[in-house]
């Protein structure tokens, strides 16, 4: 199994942010963990794991609102 697999999720994933994914991605990622025996072998995959159970939840529709500019308007 290729590591390029993974690089879509990675792309999404905001360091300081639990992807808002579904349940059911975390059982996948753990059942390919227990059937894939170079996902078991990689430590950058259970890092990826343990970095996701770790995270602590945060609602990604609550983002800070931006500054608005002034563009001189009255």
């Amino acid at each position: 199994m290729s590591a390029d697999i993974f690089t879509c999720l990675l792309d999404d994933i905001e360091p300081d942010q639990r992807p808002p994914w579904p349940l059911i991605v975390r059982k996948t990622l753990y059942m390919l963990l227990e059937d894939e025996e170079v996902l078991s072998s990689l430590l950058e995959y259970r890092e990826f794991l343990k970095a996701y159970d770790y995270l602590p939840e945060v609602c990604l529709d609550h983002r800070k609102k931006q500054k608005r500019l002034d563009r001189g308007y009255n």
